[in-house]
Parts: structure tokens; C-alpha cells; sequence
């Protein structure tokens, strides 16, 4: 079991950033706000999610090892800085996507101590 909670948060914070995601981009699309739909948009969209996926994981596995919760805190807001800077090279280009995918990514990120207080 000590194995196998980890990852099932790392799920769960995974689907929860994927879903508000589509929702907001679901939204916005009904609302009629188009941004510039590309392929670069797209493959952006796609790493971020593979970068967003193995920075949770990560961090989660770390998060059961026998440290203080001051540095598995700063290892957890490395991860989130770490995501960030991967998704600043799109700012340039669609900052209001960019600034979307953050926020979807900072709840997701966040989600964390909501999902370890319900699986404890």
C-alpha cells in the first residue's frame, strides 16, 4: 500500500488537471473565444501534460521517503517551478493559453493535499 498511494494520487492529480483543462478550453470554445488552434499549440498542450505527468510522479514518490516537511515542500515547489519554466517558452506566443494551462496545472499540482487528507 505504501507503493500503490502515491500513484494513485499522482492519477488523480493527473486527471484533475487534464479535466479542467478540456472543461476551460470546452468553455471557452462555446463562449466563442478562439485562440490560434495549431499544431504548435497542440504539441505544447501535449508535452506540457508529459512534463506535468513525471513531475507528479516524481515528486509523489519522493513525498513518502523520511524527510522533513520543509524539503519535501521545496521539492514539490521545484517541481511546480520546473513546469512552469518548461511552459514560459509558449508565452510569447499565446499568453492567455499559456497562463490557462498554468492555472489548470497549479490546481492539479495543488490537488495533492486535498487527495492525501481523503487517502490517509
Amino acid at each position: 500500500m505504501k507503493y500503490i498511494r502515491p500513484l494513485l494520487i499522482s492519477i488523480l492529480q493527473i486527471i484533475t488537471f487534464i479535466g479542467l483543462y478540456l472543461l476551460g478550453s470546452f468553455v471557452l470554445e462555446q463562449a466563442g473565444i478562439h485562440g490560434r488552434h495549431n499544431l504548435a499549440w497542440g504539441l505544447s498542450v501535449i508535452f506540457g501534460s508529459y512534463v506535468f505527468s513525471i513531475i507528479v510522479v516524481v515528486v509523489n514518490y519522493v513525498w513518502i521517503l523520511r524527510l522533513s516537511s520543509r524539503t519535501k515542500n521545496a521539492i514539490y515547489f521545484v517541481g511546480i517551478a520546473l513546469f512552469f519554466a518548461v511552459m514560459m517558452r509558449d508565452i510569447g506566443y499565446v499568453p492567455y493559453k499559456v497562463l490557462f494551462i498554468m492555472a489548470c496545472a497549479l490546481i492539479g499540482f495543488l490537488s495533492k493535499y486535498l487527495f492525501d487528507k481523503i487517502f490517509r
